[in-house]
């Protein structure tokens, strides 16, 4: 909230406090306990080692978000049109400099962390033209993040299933074991590590890779390769 909506701040922990004040059979109160569990639990976690992600405090805002209404409504009307004017011109420019940077990359500056990275699709032409021209049945990743992208670049009739520790919904999406014998597209980010294809085909040919990124600047590359004959489907944590 902080890097992003910063002047949400301020009427969220008013209306958190202000659940604080009302009385314990209030609406304020339950929308107050059912807010801090998640945001306790979630600031807390790095101290047990753990490395949160941003969005994983949404759980408990959500529920901070009508606390925040309700202190907004008992303002004055000056006070109230204030913010939100305040609160949209923010939001636009927030928008517009994240739409811009997601368009054409951040600027070129050294060190500088890149938040926008993975918010491109990747090119669906020269991914249909390979899976096309590898005469492959079934599309294989090692990384949930890579599947969801190549789902989108080959439409919905193409099978990708998974290999790895951390699926998600493609162990469901997609049963390896029943594509034995079957040819693959196997999918990969390059230099990215990840789970080897080579222990589960007859053979593992290397195709060529594909990179890509924004005003013709290579930033990422995706390492294709054509599994033969699926010999046994990857061992996965759940799923079929």
């Amino acid at each position: 909230i902080a890097s992003m909506t910063p002047w949400m701040l301020a009427p969220l922990l008013a209306g958190l406090a202000q659940g604080f004040r009302r009385g314990a059979d209030s609406p304020q109160r339950l929308l107050l306990w059912l807010a801090l569990p998640p945001l306790a639990l979630f600031a807390l976690m790095p101290l047990a080692g753990q490395r949160p992600i941003a969005h994983w405090f949404n759980s408990g805002w959500l529920f901070a978000f009508p606390l925040a209404g309700a202190w907004l409504a008992e303002r004055a009307p000056k006070l109230q049109g204030q913010f939100f004017r305040f609160a949209a011109a923010a939001a636009g420019i927030v928008f517009a400099a994240y739409l811009a940077l997601v368009l054409i990359g951040p600027p070129p500056i050294p060190g500088l962390r890149d938040p926008t990275r993975a918010m491109f699709d990747y090119p669906a032409s020269p991914l249909r033209e390979v899976y096309a021209r590898s005469g492959a049945d079934f599309v294989l990743i090692d990384n949930w993040r890579v599947g969801g992208r190549v789902g989108v670049a080959l439409g919905p009739d193409v099978a990708i299933c998974a290999m790895g520790g951390d699926p998600r919904g493609f162990a469901f999406a997609c049963d390896a074991s029943q594509r034995l014998g079957r040819n693959a597209l196997i999918v990969r980010e390059k230099d990215a590590g990840g789970a080897d294809p080579r222990p589960y085909f007859a053979a593992v040919e290397p195709l060529d890779d594909l990179a890509f990124g924004r005003r013709g600047a290579v930033e990422r590359v995706l390492a294709l390769e054509l599994g033969r004959d699926l010999q046994r489907a990857p061992p996965l944590p759940y799923g079929p």
